[in-house]
């Protein structure tokens, strides 16, 4: 189960230091870079919670080895891809494995550990998937360095291994007194009105944020998920089981989880554009240099677990949170000239908060409901999470995209020279090394070229910093939230377990 865990942080913290060369190969636009790594957790998040619901149903074990199978067949799919559609694509189907899988594992947790053991169980569940995270970019470096493929198709061999270890070594279960009816609506709902918001918020930069295709979108999918909610509060055997919300450690570790992935998403996606862009590092070096972040997450993430088997989970939450505020803070320092020395020090504190946090909002949510209702938390949770992530890519994405082409505008008007929108965003290439960039900016004089360049990198700092005052207000308004709300070392409600049904193991 933790391999697993860690396998589907691939999609996101490894092929993050893959977006420049996946830029270069298929002349990727912005929105296609942020799309690599949306569509998987746009999916993953999407199917999240019903993947839980039917494993509740018909087995948790058959669900995981059914996702690890999707997720291995997408992985070499995306690593075949000949254009960026098609890579996309595939990402999308890994997202659905991912999907599948991931509830199930950590409901098979709940029904395999006794409390006293499970703050441990999930400890290492958490940790598999927090140090792939923390070290993804550095795994991502070293592959993207030899061929940046790999960053797809190294999923499949890992795949392979925990699903035949799940095979030969985990017992079936499953809620015998669950209800089969599956609300087929709310699904579809759930997953178009997120996609209506994914599309409007990536494309919409590219569109004009007031222009028709984009307010259409924002007003379809708000409108599809208030129906979604409308219609769950209503339907029998809904998708989603609101009164689980009722518990306060349980909506604590989801607004927790959501702030955490949010924060996540933008660090991975900026940190090795700033690295590789501004700074002019290969992705080796800069997967390496990402690495104090995970290592103080490395060193705090039991140690959360620890704390909260004594005093509870919201003093270690509402710590971890505050501590990722200041790392956050630190880089909205960020300046043109800075090296890496401003860069490490926040990434050190970043990676305590995230360690000291992600274990016990785990223990939060799933000792907060009964066994039996273990897979339909464990979605909700992970969909949260999920939707954390596509929303930290696709709306700090649109942020850093507007400030930036504001602070662009503004820095060549007081020079003198104005320039068109279109221009502009020719001339952002540069950063990247983009031939039509290049190209574009031999057409102005040198002293003029002196002065865009001098705009480009200016502009490019100016987007990141006002992104990460983003994750700071978010980081300090959910330690705030979590403080008032979660209560302190709770005991889990207790409900009959059901018997597990015998696996397959044991029947032969």
């Amino acid at each position: 189960m933790a391999l697993s865990n860690g396998a589907t942080s691939i999609p996101t913290s490894v092929v993050a230091v893959a977006l420049p060369a996946i830029h270069s190969e298929f002349n990727a636009s912005l929105s296609e870079l942020q799309w690599t790594l949306t569509a998987f957790n746009l999916a993953y998040s999407s199917l999240l919670i019903v993947a839980g619901r039917l494993s509740d149903i018909f087995g948790r074990r058959l669900f995981f080895l059914v996702g690890s199978a999707i997720f291995g067949v997408a992985a070499l799919g995306a690593s075949l891809a000949p254009d960026a559609t098609l890579m996309i694509v595939g990402v999308a189907i890994m997202g659905v494995g991912a999907a599948v899988l991931t509830p199930a594992s950590l409901s098979i947790l709940r029904q395999e550990f006794a409390a006293d053991e499970l703050g441990l169980a999930v400890g290492i569940w958490g940790t598999m998937g927090t140090i792939v995270a923390g070290v993804g970019p550095a795994l991502g470096g070293v592959l993207t360095d030899w061929e940046w493929r790999s960053v797809f198709w190294i999923n499949v061999p890992i795949a392979a291994v925990f699903f035949l270890l799940a095979l030969v070594s985990t017992p079936e279960s499953r809620d015998v007194d669950a209800d089969h009816h599956i609300d087929v609506a709310g699904l579809s709902m759930l997953v178009a009105g997120l996609t209506c918001l994914s599309l409007a918020l990536i494309e919409g930069q590219v569109w004009v944020w007031t222009s028709a295709p984009t307010l259409t979108l924002f007003g379809a999918g708000l409108a599809l998920l208030v129906a979604f909610v409308f219609v769950e509060r209503r339907v029998r055997n809904a998708l989603v089981d609101f009164a689980l919300f009722r518990h306060r450690n349980f909506l604590g570790a989801n607004v927790t989880v959501f702030a955490l992935n949010f924060a996540i998403a933008a660090f991975l996606f900026f940190l090795p554009l700033y690295l590789q862009e501004l700074l002019k590092y290969t992705p080796l070096k800069s997967g390496l240099l990402l690495l104090p972040l995970s290592a103080t997450m490395a060193v705090t993430l039991l140690t959360g677990g620890k704390i909260a088997d004594k005093i509870g989970t919201r003093i270690p939450i509402t710590a971890g949170l505050l501590l990722m505020a200041v790392g956050s803070y630190l880089l909205t320092r960020l300046t043109t000239t800075s090296d890496y020395s401003r860069l490490w020090p926040a990434m050190l504190i970043l990676g305590a908060g995230l360690g000291l946090t992600i274990t016990p909002l785990n223990i939060a949510a799933i000792t907060a409901v009964s066994r039996a209702k273990a897979g339909v938390a464990a979605g909700i949770l992970t969909t949260i999470g999920g939707l954390g992530g596509v929303f930290g890519v696709a709306l700090t994405g649109g942020i850093f995209q507007e400030q930036q082409d504001q602070k662009m505008d503004q820095i060549l008007a007081s020079a003198g020279h104005p320039l068109p929108d279109s221009t502009e965003r020719e001339l952002l290439g540069i950063l990247s090394g983009a031939p039509d960039a290049a190209k574009e900016l031999a057409k102005f004089p040198a002293s003029v070229q002196h002065i865009i360049v001098g705009a480009v990198h200016d502009s490019f700092v100016f987007g990141i910093a006002n992104v990460m005052w983003l994750t700071t207000g978010l980081s300090i308004a959910s330690a705030i939230f979590t403080a008032l709300v979660m209560k302190g070392k709770a005991p889990p409600e207790e409900e009959p377990v059901e018997e597990p049904a015998p696996s397959a193991a044991s029947v032969a």
